[in-house]
């Protein structure tokens, strides 16, 4: 319990959230992924948005540098403004 209180100073909010902005869009894709296999299979129609799908990779890449150099998601868009 001592070690959960210790790393919840430690890490901060906003690193938090670079890490929820890598898993939500992963789990939404895998999902996707997943409802897909299931309609194939079954022989059901499905609809694939690639607008969607290009945006949860970005922002799934964008969140993976975030994470491997250290830095959150304000400190790389501020990047591209």
């Amino acid at each position: 319990m001592l070690i959960l209180m210790q790393l919840r100073y430690v890490v901060s909010n906003k690193v938090i959230f670079t890490y929820l902005l890598f898993i939500i869009p992963l789990l939404i894709l895998a999902n996707d992924f997943r409802v897909y296999q299931k309609n194939k299979k079954t022989g059901f129609s499905t609809t694939f948005q690639p607008l969607q799908t290009v945006a949860m990779v970005i922002l799934i890449l964008i969140a993976l540098v975030g994470i491997i150099t250290g830095k959150t998601f304000e400190d790389i868009t501020s990047y591209f403004n």
